[in-house]
């Protein structure tokens, strides 16, 4: 085990964190990594792996595993980058209900996969 010269704790008892399994916590995506998941950091700068948000993203995510230099989460809700952004976010009064929506072919799906 490594100890700390100027502290008498182990090394690794240093290294602490700044969330757990679990927590909810804010993160700014700026990055994408190779695997394809958002890169975040947190508001002090720990680094958080989320899969399915890509870059130039703010969201609102829950710790599934943790490591010693980063962890992964998984995105429960995404927030507005700026406070621009969300005065013009449109409303749910404001959004196309579902019924006045133009009918179109549901492409891609597996009934008209090849749009016949």
């Amino acid at each position: 085990m490594d100890w700390c010269n100027h502290y008498s704790l182990p090394v690794r008892e240093l290294k602490q964190q700044p969330v757990k399994i679990g927590d909810e916590v804010v993160v700014t995506v700026t990055d994408i990594h190779e695997s394809g998941a958002g890169v975040g950091h947190t508001d002090d700068g720990f680094v958080i792996f989320v899969d399915g948000v890509l870059p130039d993203a703010r969201s609102l995510v829950k710790i599934t595993s943790l490591k010693s230099s980063h962890a992964r989460a998984e995105e429960i809700e995404r927030l507005p980058l700026t406070q621009e952004e969300e005065e013009l976010a449109p409303t749910e009064e404001e959004l196309p209900s579902k019924s006045s929506r133009p009918s179109r072919p549901n492409l891609g799906s597996r009934e008209d996969f090849w749009g016949s």
